[in-house]
């Protein structure tokens, strides 16, 4: 069945049956362009029984995983510099101090 004008194509599914379970798995399919220093790369990135699919993948999971906590650093550098919330770090801190057993 066609997709609605405007939609993304449906991802493939795939279905696998062990015991009493069923997992559906989707997986989309992505196409890239590569040049020489990129297939140069994955050559050397699915060296060691890797496909080229898995190599692709870690490396967007890298990607994104360096993003988040650059973005995290910056969130928390804002936090560590903004006075008024260092003020109430310091005050709640004050009023947990209080509860302390020892």
């Amino acid at each position: 069945m066609p997709e609605p004008a405007g939609m993304p194509p449906r991802p493939e599914v795939s279905v696998t049956t062990t015991t009493d379970r069923r997992y559906v798995l989707l997986m989309a399919t992505i196409t890239i362009h590569t040049d020489e220093v990129v297939d140069t790369a994955l050559d050397a990135l699915t060296s060691q029984d890797k496909s080229r699919s898995d190599a692709i993948r870690d490396a967007i999971l890298l990607a994104y995983r360096t993003q988040r906590a650059a973005r995290l650093r910056a969130e928390a550098e804002a936090l560590r510099n903004d006075p008024a919330d260092v003020a109430a770090a310091r005050q709640l801190n004050e009023k947990l101090e209080s509860l302390r057993a020892w």
